[in-house]
């Protein structure tokens, strides 16, 4: 994921991404490894999210890579309102 991520990183600084990080479930020694992956990107321009996330380049680049249709979520921060999450 960080390759592909990492191969169209100045487009996505250009658009208003600020950063990338992977987590991955830990599972208790001698149990099956997890396939459970969580990413978190944050971005400082709502379009331009839109933007890259929809460009036909980036999404072809996780064919084949997920074994099931990845969930996503978009958290905006309200104005003027401390927020944790």
């Amino acid at each position: 994921m960080n390759t592909i991520t990492s191969q169209g990183l100045h487009k996505a600084r250009k658009l208003g991404h600020l950063s990338h990080e992977v987590y991955f479930r830990l599972t208790p020694p001698g149990s099956p490894q997890s396939l459970e992956l969580l990413g978190v990107d944050v971005w400082s321009d709502l379009e331009g999210m839109n933007e890259y996330y929809s460009d036909p380049d980036f999404t072809h680049a996780f064919d084949g890579f997920f074994i099931a249709e990845p969930s996503t979520l978009v958290l905006k921060h309200p104005e003027g309102v401390w927020t944790e999450w």
